[in-house]
C-alpha cells in the first residue's frame, strides 16, 4: 500500500491528475488543506526542475524569455521526469520540444553542460607525442577526452554571444567552419570553437577508434589542409587522451 501511494505521489508532483487525486484523498487532515499542500509541493518540484533546465540551457532560456521557457520546461518535466537521482544528468532530449530554429542552440547548450560534468582524463602533450617512435605513430590509438562534443552542421557563432561564461577559442583554420567543437579545458572552463570539416572528420575517426593514420587519411580526403597544424591545435588544447601505448 505504501509503495503504491509513493508511486502515486511521484506521479502527482509530475502532473499526473489521477495520482494527484489519489494522494490528496489519502492525506490526513492538517492545518494546511491537503490539496493545497500537495499543490505547493508540486509547484516546488516544478520550479526546482525548471531551474535545473535553465542552468543546462542558458542560451535557450535567454532567447525564449522567462515565460515561454517556463511553459516549455513544465511540459518537458511532465513528459520526461528525472530518471536518475543526478540533477546534472537531467535535460537530455529537451531540444526535441523546441522549434527547429532553436534546436541547434539547445544542442550546443547541452554539449557545454555535458562538458562541464564530464569525467577527467590524462591528456597527451606535444612533448609526450614527440617521444613516441615514428613507426608506432600510424596505429596510435588517440581518443578525444571525455568532455569533447562534435556538432556537425551546427554554427556556434549566433550562440556564443549568449554564453559569456564560455572560453571562446578562435577558429585556427582557414577553411569555412562545418560545425562546432566543445570541450572542458585544463582550467576547468568549458570552451567552444568553430571547426572545419577536416578537423571534424579527424576527431570523429579518432573517437571511433581509428588509428591516427586512418583518421588522418579520412580527414585529408575531407579537406583538411594542414594535418600537423590540426594535431598541434588538438594537443595544445588538451583534447586528446594519453593512450596506454604512448610510452616510448
Amino acid at each position: 500500500m505504501l509503495k503504491q501511494l509513493q508511486q502515486a505521489m511521484l506521479g502527482a508532483v509530475y502532473g499526473d491528475a489521477a495520482g494527484f487525486a489519489r494522494v490528496a484523498a489519502g492525506l490526513a487532515p492538517a492545518t494546511v488543506d491537503p490539496v493545497r499542500a500537495l499543490y505547493l509541493h508540486t509547484a516546488t518540484v516544478t520550479a526546482a526542475l525548471t531551474g535545473v533546465l535553465a542552468q543546462a540551457y542558458p542560451a535557450v532560456h535567454a532567447e525564449m524569455g522567462e515565460a515561454a521557457f517556463a511553459t516549455l520546461t513544465t511540459r518537458f518535466l511532465r513528459e520526461q521526469p528525472p530518471a536518475l537521482p543526478v540533477l546534472s544528468a537531467y535535460g537530455a532530449g529537451f531540444a526535441d520540444l523546441l522549434p527547429p530554429s532553436l534546436q541547434g542552440m539547445a544542442r550546443l547548450d547541452w554539449a557545454a553542460h555535458q562538458a562541464y560534468f564530464a569525467a577527467d582524463a590524462q591528456t597527451l602533450s606535444p612533448a609526450a607525442l614527440a617521444l613516441i617512435p615514428p613507426d608506432r605513430l600510424g596505429g596510435l590509438d588517440l581518443r578525444p577526452v571525455p568532455s569533447v562534443s562534435l556538432l556537425a552542421g551546427v554554427a556556434p557563432d549566433p550562440w556564443l554571444p549568449l554564453r559569456p561564461d564560455l572560453a571562446v577559442v578562435i577558429n585556427p583554420f582557414e577553411s569555412p567552419p562545418a560545425g562546432a567543437l566543445i570541450w572542458r579545458g585544463p582550467d576547468l572552463r568549458v570552451a567552444a570553437c568553430p571547426v572545419d570539416g577536416g578537423v571534424l572528420t579527424l576527431l570523429t575517426g579518432l573517437a571511433a577508434g581509428q588509428g591516427l593514420l586512418a583518421a588522418a587519411e579520412s580527414a585529408l580526403a575531407a579537406g583538411l589542409l594542414d594535418l600537423p597544424a590540426a594535431l598541434a591545435f588538438l594537443l595544445n588544447q588538451g583534447l586528446l587522451t594519453q593512450p596506454e601505448d604512448a610510452a616510448p
